[in-house]
């Protein structure tokens, strides 16, 4: 029998032989068998179809020589396919091999005598295959060539800094944004140990390449980064590149600036948490700070003071001299209050001409008595506006947790209460909720 109706009429024997070696491939592992057969069948079709050609001497010499080749696109598109299927360019030949191997194999079976046409077919039939082989390799050659350069152009384009290290923690690829973001070249990174400052990276983000390559899986962060009077603060991603024994051969780095995102952040986080005019804490923080410190005085039993201040004569300050001036006094009580208390205290605009302070740790209302006449006494003096002096007065109210309330609204419905006495006393401007005296203990 002729080497052509030999291959169609045992093609099963001999892909199922050849499958054995092909799912040996990492990548062929996970393929279906029609997938992974395709290919190889319709190369052996088409060889059987050329070996039943009559070749002339000529075209036989043309073909030893690779100048006349036989028509297998086949081979085209398994190069192809096996690039994007994440075989090697070695694993691409040796599948090949293999199919060469199994004709070989199966054909050494069958009994019958070695004749010159036998012969020539085994010649005409490698020299198919390394045509094969020839136009696979090409094919994946130039489909790798496609994604280098697609894969080049999108990372050459990308805003954020990406960078490739190796199993040994040495760079292997650095974007023209990690060139950037490093102020070197590409060309002075590669090669490169990235644990040695060749990367803008600190202690901490090299632990944590280390731990990506030890635990063989992703991480992220954020990491901020300092260049001459420039910061910056990068969100990052580490990717692990596995092989396939499962061990980390290559990480991937991902940068991706979020300066202005954290700005923007601190920007929308103040305006909805601060006074714009005074730039005190508003009510939200207030309370948000009145719940912090109700909670730590139920967790330790100390005593914290809320005061609810009320400008008087501010409304005649703003219809005599306008709202410029009276935003100008507002910016000044402001500045007055901050004066008169600790760091770890807070001074509030609730709205309008009312304010709050929040007095925390408080081991006596005799201490609150003089931090609130502190306070009086500051606003009482004139504010400088242009031309004129502009006078204003604070009616004071205080109120204690626990022993006037535990809850925070509860605490400056009370205060506001005091206040609300001291404002309409003709004695006194400070005033407590409670029946404390001065001097007497809180505890």
């Amino acid at each position: 029998m002729r080497l052509a109706p030999f291959i169609r009429a045992n093609i099963e024997a001999i892909l199922k032989d050849w499958e054995t070696f092909a799912r040996s491939i990492y990548p062929a592992r996970h393929m279906n068998q029609r997938a992974l057969r395709d290919h190889a069948r319709n190369m052996l079709l088409v060889i059987a179809d050329d070996l039943d050609q009559p070749q002339t001497k000529k075209a036989q010499k043309q073909k030893s020589r690779g100048r006349q080749k036989t028509n297998i696109t086949a081979a085209t598109g398994h190069g192809f396919h096996r690039h994007s299927s994440g075989f090697s360019i070695t694993e691409t030949i040796s599948e090949f091999r293999a199919l060469r191997a199994s004709v070989i194999a199966q054909w050494k079976r069958r009994p019958s005598s070695v004749t010159e046409s036998l012969l020539d077919d085994l010649i005409r039939f490698n020299e198919a295959i390394d045509e094969a082989v020839s136009d696979s390799v090409s094919s994946y050659a130039l489909e790798k060539e496609r994604h280098t350069k697609l894969f080049d152009t999108i990372l050459g384009a990308s805003p954020d800094a990406i960078f490739v290290l190796d199993a040994e923690c040495r760079v292997l690829y650095a974007n023209p944004a990690m060139e950037r973001l490093a102020g070197l070249r590409e060309q002075e990174m590669v090669g490169e140990d990235a644990c040695n400052s060749v990367l803008p990276f600190d202690a901490e983000m090299i632990q944590k390449i280390a731990w990506v390559v030890d635990n063989r899986q992703g991480h992220h962060g954020e990491l901020a980064h300092h260049e001459s009077r420039e910061y910056g603060l990068f969100e990052w991603c580490l990717i692990p590149v596995k092989g396939n024994d499962h061990e980390v051969e290559n990480t991937v780095g991902i940068l991706h600036d979020i300066t202005a995102r954290k700005i923007a952040e601190e920007e929308i986080w103040h305006s909805a948490n601060y006074d714009l005019l005074t730039e005190l804490p508003n009510r939200r923080l207030f309370f948000d700070r009145l719940e912090q410190g109700v909670e730590h005085c139920s967790r330790t039993g100390v005593p914290l003071a809320v005061m609810f201040i009320d400008l008087d004569g501010f409304k005649e300050i703003n219809d005599r001299f306008g709202h410029e001036a009276g935003d100008q006094v507002l910016r000044g009580v402001a500045d007055r209050l901050d004066s008169c208390i600790r760091k770890v205290d807070t001074a509030a605009r609730l709205g309008g001409d009312e304010f709050a302070v929040i007095i925390t740790d408080v081991q006596e209302d005799q201490a609150i008595n003089k931090v609130a006449d502190k306070i009086a006494k500051s606003l009482d003096s004139p504010f400088e506006l242009e031309n004129h002096p502009a006078q204003v007065s604070a009616s004071i109210g205080i109120a204690f947790c626990p022993y006037d309330a535990s809850d925070p609204e509860e605490l400056l419905k009370k205060a506001d209460y005091a206040m609300y006495r001291a404002k309409t006393s003709r004695q006194q401007h400070i005033c407590f909720f409670g029946a404390t005296s001065p001097g007497s203990t809180l505890h």
